[in-house]
């Protein structure tokens, strides 16, 4: 092989390994990458086979997702992983090192997310904090699996809380508390305070969200449908409740 030939191969799998391992967005679309130099050292093969790299760690990340939201964190191995995208546990790790990388690498898929349900950060802050609510019922909703991934982190921690070195949830609660404590009424409100106060109405949103298939199988589609409704309703006068009131005492 030709010594430039063997740089640009060295080249593309360097890039493919980056974006696989820390998902560093590198293409504009399927041939072409940021950088125009870039592309002239790849060429379009290799700009392709980087597309591919990405698409190859969504899939991985969608997987494990799955199975973590199924089976929390200890119900699932690396091994089982890879057995459900057909590869070998070693091709796994190589490409996030540890069962503890790929997991804080699902969260962190999902609190990067809620970065997009805030739409109106130019108004007052009550309207921002019951319209970011809002939209996180809305997408609790449509995203059972996240939702529930999410619940896991929260609750069904006991055993990791002692050994984890990173909590990857932390900034999207920070980011609650500061839209609390941000209110007109909670601003002398002590920060866990506001994070409690902000932690109940995610409760109210996300365990009504995990509960949608046990509850429709109780008391059937047509009352869930109901139900639904009413939550909405209900959970509409506890944000506005909420923010009205202060913190207590």
């Amino acid at each position: 092989m030709r010594p430039f030939a063997f740089q640009r191969q060295q080249f593309i799998d360097e890039f493919k390994l980056e974006l696989t391992v820390h998902g560093v967005l590198l293409i504009a679309d399927t041939y072409r990458l940021v950088s125009p130099l870039t592309y002239r050292m790849v060429g379009r093969q290799g700009a392709r086979e980087i597309s591919m790299a990405r698409d190859t760690r969504e899939q991985l990340l969608d997987t494990a997702e799955t199975l973590f939201a199924e089976r929390g964190f200890y119900g699932v191995s690396i091994a089982a992983i890879a057995d459900e995208l057909g590869l070998t546990k070693q091709a796994l790790l190589h490409h996030f090192g540890t069962k503890e990388k790929l997991y804080g690498e699902v969260l962190k898929r999902i609190s990067d997310r809620f970065d997009a349900l805030e739409d109106n950060r130019d108004q007052a802050p009550e309207e921002v904090f019951a319209a970011y609510l809002r939209n996180l019922n809305t997408w609790s909703h449509a995203q059972p699996q996240q939702t529930a991934l999410l619940m896991r982190e929260l609750l069904d921690n006991r055993q990791r809380a002692g050994s984890a070195g990173t909590w990857y949830l932390k900034p999207f609660l920070d980011r609650l508390a500061d839209k609390v404590l941000a209110l007109e009424k909670w601003q002398d409100a002590t920060r866990p305070q506001g994070l409690a106060m902000a932690y109940q109405l995610l409760g109210a949103i996300n365990y009504f969200s995990v509960s949608g298939p046990t509850l429709t199988g109780i008391f059937g589609s047509s009352f869930y449908g109901d139900l639904e409704s009413a939550h909405e309703n209900q959970l509409a006068l506890l944000i506005e409740a909420a923010i009205g009131s202060g913190p207590p005492g």
